[in-house]
């Protein structure tokens, strides 16, 4: 038995065998943690600091006695607590480990999320169920989401595999693996359907074979039992299972005739709204001897290798680490020509379409190109966002005409659960890809624009991308230009998703309804035409 109780997301409900103290009658418990995610930073007078590590989670946070003698007698408690908890842990692992140490290289696990069926039901007659996998409260995996079914079947195509690497020590140390059933719902927050966990010592000992899991309430449930089960399988990686996946699996398999990868806000890092702006401080200044250094916090997020160092950071540093190499590459489309390599870098110079102070423009960008549609973290509460290498910015996009154009859309994020209210478009692009080279690495800026279409249009900031093209057969790329591109079709889930493809690809007027600037933009087009026809004309 642990010590302590885990933290409600890590642990089971039903489990809980917490008694209120004598002379705490009407208190409630709130939080619960291992002991040892817990350091005693110090005290002061009447409080004692604490640092509660979990996962990628850091916080620091004060308990108040009504004494000095409370307090110190609390902090007295719980070192030597903590002491007891690292001989109870070296215990436990000698018994697991007859009295050896450890391997202290990391093992990769092959997790495979196989089926479900008998689910609860989330929206009125079924589901639509996905699956995700954490480990010491940080998730790791999450399968694609099965529409309407309560027996969902994932596969490769689905995100059904994943690599899990850990060390023994810190596997053992553990809970084990936490598995979260979740409805997907379009427009409000995904319903929990049920949890299981994988002890460490079965996921230590498992060699690939079929195992079944009944659903448990998620914690914090009114329910004490919810139906449906759910099977997994766990083996030790080979050298060709992590080469399958680098080459396979962790590039999203493509192959589908359409491909739209417009998920909803929560699948974007980003995105916090106007309550969180005005509490977030987004800039400090230190001091580095005499010198005042201002910086800025690294949105949507800092490096999860480097937190510390890339929490906060310089405009300088901001700018060196965007033209990094991307880390994450998502793979799309179904054309075999070549390859479209595109990373978004930046915007600089946007409007603010918030309303105003510390809550400012949040920032993402939608990429529509041939078949596929992708869109990027959203950066809150920034004028001149910048995505860094670590944040989902990289698209390869696979090219099915040499003459298709590349979209890009820049948008506010509304955060509105409502179907009718939009994201905000502040300016697009149409990239032309005819005249770019293979194998020859582009950084290229462009000015935003709501419409390609009226003359009396406004400049509303830059955009800067750096792609590359890769080209299979220079012959099949030239005999393709005999044809015009062919018509594509993406589909997408919501009213907000599809205003922002068409908003990416058309821009925000409709030109087909009777408005008079565009009949001042179409005369200014024709005399455009006469007077460039006159130069024509005289050349030859």
């Amino acid at each position: 038995e642990e010590s302590t109780v885990a933290h409600p997301e890590m642990m089971d409900a039903y489990t809980s065998n917490f008694q209120t103290p004598d002379g705490f009658e009407g208190w409630e418990e709130k939080y619960r943690f291992p002991i040892r995610y817990i350091t005693v930073k110090g005290t002061n007078r009447t409080g004692v600091f604490v640092q509660i590590t979990l996962g990628r989670m850091k916080q620091t946070r004060q308990l108040i006695f009504d004494t000095m003698n409370e307090a110190e007698e609390f902090r007295d408690i719980l070192e030597k607590e903590i002491e007891a908890e690292k001989i109870r842990n070296h215990e436990k692992l000698n018994v697991v480990f007859h009295g050896k140490e450890p391997d202290a290289d990391e093992i990769t696990f092959l997790v495979e999320v196989v089926s479900g069926w008998d689910l609860p039901i989330g929206d009125l007659a079924t589901s639509d169920p996905y699956v995700i996998s954490s480990f010491l409260g940080v998730d790791i995996h999450k399968t694609a989401v099965i529409e309407k079914t309560l027996d969902p079947i994932w596969t490769v195509r689905t995100g059904s595999l994943f690599l899990f690497k850990v060390k023994a020590e810190a596997l053992f140390l553990s809970e084990g693996l936490l598995f979260t059933v979740k409805d997907y719902d379009a427009f409000g927050s995904d319903e929990r359907l049920g949890i299981f966990y994988v002890a460490p010592k079965v996921v230590y000992e498992s060699k690939g074979e079929r195992l079944e899991f009944k659903l448990l309430p998620t914690p914090g449930a009114k329910v004490k039992e919810v139906p449906g089960y759910i099977a997994i399988r766990i083996r030790r990686a080979t050298d060709d299972d992590i080469k399958f996946m680098d080459e396979h699996v962790h590039k999203k398999v493509r192959g589908t005739p359409t491909l739209s990868i417009m998920s909803k806000a929560t699948d974007q890092l980003g995105g916090g709204g106007a309550l969180k702006s005005y509490f977030s401080r987004q800039a400090r200044h230190i001091k580095d001897g005499d010198i005042d250094i201002k910086q800025y916090r690294v949105r949507p997020g800092p490096d999860p290798k480097r937190e510390e160092e890339t929490t906060w950071m310089t405009k300088d540093q901001i700018d060196e680490e965007t033209k990094k190499e991307s880390f994450h590459w998502l793979d799309v489309g179904s054309g075999r020509l070549g390859r479209l390599h595109v990373e978004i870098l930046g915007c600089d110079g946007l409007p603010n379409l918030d309303s105003g102070g510390r809550n400012k423009t949040d920032t993402f960008v939608a990429l529509v190109y041939e078949d596929s549609v992708v869109k990027t973290d959203v950066v809150d509460d920034c004028l001149n966002p910048r995505w860094l290498p670590w944040s989902k910015r990289a698209t390869i996009f696979h090219i099915h005409h040499s003459s298709s154009q590349l979209f890009l859309g820049v948008f506010d994020y509304d955060q509105s659960v409502h179907p009718g209210d939009d994201h905000d478009l502040i300016g697009r692009v149409a990239v032309d890809l005819t005249n770019i080279r293979k194998d020859t690495m582009y950084v290229l800026k462009y000015d935003l624009f709501t419409t390609a279409k009226i003359s009396d249009r406004k400049r509303l900031g830059s955009i800067t991308i750096r792609l590359r093209m890769e080209v299979e057969d220079d012959r099949a790329v030239l005999l393709s230009n005999l044809e015009p591109p062919p018509e594509f079709y993406v589909n997408v889930k919501t009213r907000k998703d599809f205003r922002v493809v068409k908003y990416t690809c058309t821009g925000k007027y409709d030109t087909s309804k009777y408005d008079i600037k565009f009949i001042n933009s179409y005369i200014e087009e024709i005399l455009s035409v006469q007077h460039i026809s006159f130069y024509l004309t005289d050349a030859f």
